[in-house]
């Protein structure tokens, strides 16, 4: 069952306790790959709790990350 939303397509959800985390809905994320390269996920949703925060991850397919130069 997805716990960040129902009405939201994500493939993957990642899960911290870290309060001072940066990531945010505008964050691209690289997952075994080198951050070098193009990143292949992107945050679509944050869903905060008391002790935690949720992040729903959707894999994209970038040939070129260099257009953008937004990394968290």
């Amino acid at each position: 069952a997805q716990t960040v939303g129902t009405e939201l397509s994500y493939d993957r959800e990642m899960v911290t306790s870290d309060k001072d985390c940066p990531i945010d809905e505008y964050s691209r994320i690289w997952i075994d790959k080198d951050v070098g390269g193009s990143y292949n996920y992107r945050v679509k949703a944050v869903a905060k709790s008391l002790n935690a925060s949720r992040y729903a991850i959707e894999k994209v397919n970038v040939s070129d990350s260099k257009n953008t130069s937004f990394e968290r």
